[in-house]
């Protein structure tokens, strides 16, 4: 999430505010990348604590005299929490103490159905009791608490609608690219990338990009490619099911034909994805409400101009535009996967028309420079500040 939350602030304040980002750990990956924002890192930040006595009687009251000392110095119009829990939960009590506005930016994962549902009846339940509340308890009282809610997708905002939050103030804002990283052209570096990784000019590279667990659905590309003789398959990442993967290459004979690069740097991710021939992403909702709230890695690819193959669950088909910008599939059909890989490959002129509209959606849509400008025309107000 830093990523997206330096290149929105980025965009923030080059369209007119005067952003002040409060971060953990700022002086790893947000002090690498160039930034006009002014970033103050919170060197005391206890990670993970976020419930119980510890966080109310030592971490809240930490965070809260942080933020009142930075408002005493500076007359904020508005808070802007990025993430719903730690700082989110203070920051909602500011707002109200101090009469400040604060927007809530939803992910998805934030609000898993079976969260959703504890959170609703531990509510009523520490109304009664009168305990310290929980996680759950905080979460939807933070949830309610904010003037407005900023969401990914209309899928995330349908899990906010569900809490009872009334949809008038829930806004879909999507996700994006900075401008400088559309239409990234294909340089000479695809072919290095595929001599590199030892794979053939000829091969048709199947790629996708997140952490490697069940639900990005890996499982799917790498079975595919016993019916795809001149596939190879790429994957960016790394994560616990890393050893079940190879394992699962082996057991169908095409071990040789997967390629696992593990973490990338964003330049080199880029460099990757532009090695490409198509790019998947197959997540499956899971039982526990684990869900693709919206699909960043999916921008990415239309960024370099690579065909996009995505599962019609939760947020994806927004990102896709519902199959203008990329073909929408059953995650688990492997006729539809292999379908649309084959589609690809013939270069059919759908294709052509799905990776020119995308281009033309990152321009007019997913970018932050033009989510900015919509938030400060909304947000209607002069010499913004925004935390």
């Amino acid at each position: 999430m830093s990523l997206m939350t330096h290149h929105l602030c980025n965009a923030l304040q080059c369209a007119g505010a005067e952003v002040t980002l409060v971060a953990p750990c700022a002086g790893d990956d947000l002090e690498k990348w160039p930034r006009h924002y002014q970033l103050i890192s919170d060197v005391g930040f206890q990670g993970g604590i976020f419930e119980g006595r510890e966080f109310r009687e030592r971490e809240a009251p930490r965070i809260s005299s942080m933020f009142q000392t930075l408002g005493d110095e500076t007359n904020y119009d508005r808070f802007l929490a990025f993430h719903i829990h730690g700082y989110g939960q203070v920051l909602s009590h500011l707002s109200l103490e101090t009469k400040t506005p604060l927007s809530l930016v939803i992910h998805g994962s934030e609000l898993k159905h079976h969260l959703t549902c504890r959170a609703l009846w531990s509510f009523l339940q520490k109304q009664v009791s009168r305990e310290l509340p929980s996680i759950e308890w905080e979460t939807m009282r933070t949830l309610h608490r904010a003037d407005e809610v900023l969401v990914n997708s209309p899928f995330t905002k349908s899990l906010v609608h569900k809490t009872g939050r009334s949809g008038e103030s829930i806004h879909v804002i999507g996700c994006g690219l900075p401008e400088n990283e559309i239409s990234v052209p294909r340089k000479n570096s695809a072919e290095s990338i595929r001599f590199e990784l030892g794979i053939p000019t000829e091969a048709l590279l199947i790629g996708s990009v997140g952490r490697l667990v069940l639900s990005k659905n890996f499982r799917s590309l790498v079975e595919i490619l016993e019916e795809v003789p001149n596939g190879f398959l790429l994957l960016i990442g790394d994560g616990p099911e890393r050893k079940n993967l190879k394992s699962l290459a082996e057991s169908h004979g095409v071990i040789k034909r997967v390629r696992f690069v593990g973490q990338a740097s964003e330049s080199k991710k880029r460099e990757l994805l532009n090695a490409l021939d198509v790019f998947c992403l197959l997540s499956l909702p899971m039982k526990n409400g684990d869900v693709e709230g919206f699909g960043i890695a999916a921008l990415e690819a239309m960024a370099c101009n690579i065909p996009v193959i995505a599962a019609q669950t939760g947020g994806l088909p927004f990102a896709l535009q519902y199959g203008e910008s990329g073909q929408l599939i059953d995650p688990i059909n492997k006729t539809e996967l292999l379908d649309a890989l084959k589609s690809v490959e013939r270069g059919d002129d759908q294709i052509k028309k799905q990776v020119k509209h995308a281009q033309q959606t990152l321009h007019e849509r997913f970018n932050w420079q033009i989510i900015s400008r919509r938030l400060l025309k909304r947000w209607s107000l002069e010499n913004l500040r925004v935390r």
